[in-house]
């Protein structure tokens, strides 16, 4: 079974977008009740019927009628050393077991496993800070599997667990994340915890926090994930109602020392027998493994072409990185403008003297520009350019001067209170009035050097001069430029 999910992760500017795909190895709600086949009766090891990759040891037992009826996974806790008593095999060497559900799981970069056990207990114990549950995902490979129990059978066993302490309130920070090294004179399976080589602080509450009640449903996560090589992550999650927030305690730990990454069997196993609670039953158990296939999006939000057309030649010329220019046009043009995506996946949108035009699709000319009837007014057209990590952004902004119209402006006038309005159209802004100051009988110079610019008057249609009475006239008119 597999299912597919997505994640998006924003990391220094740069997307990673990570596709997850889940295998579903095994999801069981239900142990068939039934007799027992004595396997080891030096270890009282007993297998579940029907051949199941589950295996007890002495101090469990499958709670149910002889008849077949479906049923919880108990164990049936009895005072002493502790026990293995719940062992679940994906692969195993033992020949005895012919219906077993994988084979033996080695992760890679970016890959999880995780087993999830839904469970509940009676006859909590009391606070104490030696009382543990422990529980891991080992691998034995070619080394005797994990059964029933017992010290002396287990040596060579790798992995990462979980020493949890466990009672009504918490006799220290609950949780203990350990490694299973390969490396005691003592076969472990989750041995006692002097030999465990733990990985990090103790973590996940404080000591007199909440833990278990009786007869409460909890959830058991706990996870493998190789990052890299030389890098593994390990997270313990337990949700619960009793605990002291209510909602759940978690540690997450990272081995940058062993890095194991085969696993062929979790592993449930109690300190001290009866100390910890009377029974303990699971309802459910789900094994899976996830891969993360990353792939860094791009966060490229550049253009590799803008161009207004017609005419419209861009000042400076264009360049990837140059976000700013410059362009005039005739008068009466309604130009477009095309850019092209450095990344074709990126997206833009067009912003005409403020107003929102909408997407500018890579290599599509925009509609035809209006620009402003006033050539004096530069209009601004500006392109938002998103990357496709949807983060990064640019815009490249381009003001655009509307020269003046070349069509011969009519220069009309008025006078009023000793005032001489001179008016010429709106779309001849940017023309010189000049003036000369000369003798009516001598007429107009044409010599140039005998004109002036009134100041200002490029800037503007409309000239306001006062008449003053002299014995000279006055002469005026427009030029461009």
């Amino acid at each position: 079974m597999k299912r597919i999910t997505f994640l998006v992760l924003a990391w220094c500017g740069v997307i990673v977008a990570a596709r997850a795909q889940t295998n579903l190895i095994e999801w069981q709600t239900n142990w068939p009740a039934g007799s027992w086949t004595n396997i080891d009766t030096y270890f009282g090891q007993q297998e579940p019927p029907v051949s199941s990759s589950w295996f007890t040891g002495t101090h469990a037992a499958i709670d149910g009628v002889v008849n077949g009826q479906a049923t919880n996974f108990v164990a049936s806790i009895s005072p002493g050393s502790s026990l293995t008593f719940f062992t679940y095999f994906a692969a195993t060497n033992n020949a005895s077991l012919t219906n077993l559900t994988s084979a033996p799981i080695s992760l890679s970069p970016n890959q999880t496993i995780r087993a999830t056990v839904d469970f509940f207990v009676t006859g909590t114990a009391a606070q104490n800070p030696n009382r543990g549950l422990r529980f891991g995902l080992l691998y034995a490979g070619a080394n005797a599997n994990v059964t029933g129990g017992g010290n002396g059978s287990n040596i060579g066993l790798t992995g990462y667990g979980q020493n949890m302490n466990f009672g009504t309130t918490f006799g220290q920070p609950p949780l203990q994340t350990f490694a299973e090294t390969n490396s005691q004179t003592v076969a472990s399976q989750l041995a006692s915890s002097s030999v465990l080589g733990q990985i990090g602080a103790n973590g996940g509450g404080t000591t007199n926090d909440m833990g278990f009640e009786d007869n409460t449903s909890y959830t058991l996560q706990l996870t493998v994930t190789e990052n890299n090589p030389t890098n593994v992550s390990i997270t313990t999650t337990f949700w619960g109602s009793t605990f002291g927030n209510g909602s759940n305690i978690t540690q997450t730990v990272i081995d940058t020392n062993y890095c194991y990454t085969n696993f062929d069997e979790f592993i449930v196993r109690p300190a001290a027998g009866s100390e910890v609670a009377s029974t303990l039953t699971l309802t459910s158990f789900k094994l899976e493994t996830i891969t993360n296939s990353v792939v860094t999006v791009s966060s490229n939000a550049y253009l590799s072409a803008l161009v207004l057309a017609p005419a419209g030649a861009l000042t400076p010329l264009f360049a990837s990185n140059t976000l700013s220019y410059v362009a005039a046009e005739a008068y009466g043009a309604t130009p477009a403008i095309t850019v092209t995506d450095a990344d074709p996946a990126a997206t833009n949108q067009l912003t005409f003297n403020g107003v929102l035009v909408g997407l500018l699709p890579s290599g599509v000319p925009s509609a035809p520009l209006s620009l402003g009837p006033n050539p004096e007014v530069t209009n601004v057209v500006k392109v938002q350019v998103t990357a496709p990590d949807g983060v990064t952004v640019q815009t490249y902004t381009v003001n655009v001067a509307q020269l003046p119209s070349q069509t011969p402006p009519a220069l009309t006038r008025s006078v009023s209170g000793g005032v001489l309005t001179l008016n010429w159209p709106l779309a001849n802004s940017g023309y010189r009035l000049l003036y000369q100051t000369n003798n009516l009988n001598k007429g107009v110079s044409t010599n140039l050097n005998d004109w002036g610019t009134v100041p200002g008057s490029t800037l503007t249609n409309l000239s306001l001069i006062t008449i003053t009475r002299t014995n000279l006239d006055e002469f005026y008119r427009l030029v461009y430029p």
